[in-house]
């Protein structure tokens, strides 16, 4: 698909997607952790929506920018992996509805 949108982009679409990298590093991280959505779920206390939403790259689904960094940082600390390298590859402009 396309590379996220920010709000310069287009100002009127309410759907803002990641990038295809960081959801790619963000699965091969779950993967090679050999842990099923529903379990990283459990474990970070997050309903599997919010992760299914964040590995689909649907940022609208999300409540905020905020929620989606602190997100991908618990996951990467529970995966034992450096975040900086998927948070670089989130949109730094964000609108939610």
């Amino acid at each position: 698909m396309s590379e996220a949108l920010t709000a310069e982009d287009n100002p009127t679409d309410s759907t803002y997607e990641a990038p295809a990298e960081a959801r790619a590093l963000l699965c091969a991280a779950r993967d090679a952790a050999g842990l099923r959505i529903e379990v990283l779920a459990a474990s970070l206390k997050v309903p599997v929506a919010k992760l299914v939403a964040l590995e689909a790259g649907d940022l609208s689904a999300l409540p905020d920018r905020v929620f989606v960094r602190a997100l991908v940082s618990s996951i990467c600390r529970h995966l034992k992996v450096a975040p900086e390298p998927i948070l670089a590859k989130l949109p730094s402009t964000m609108r939610f509805e």
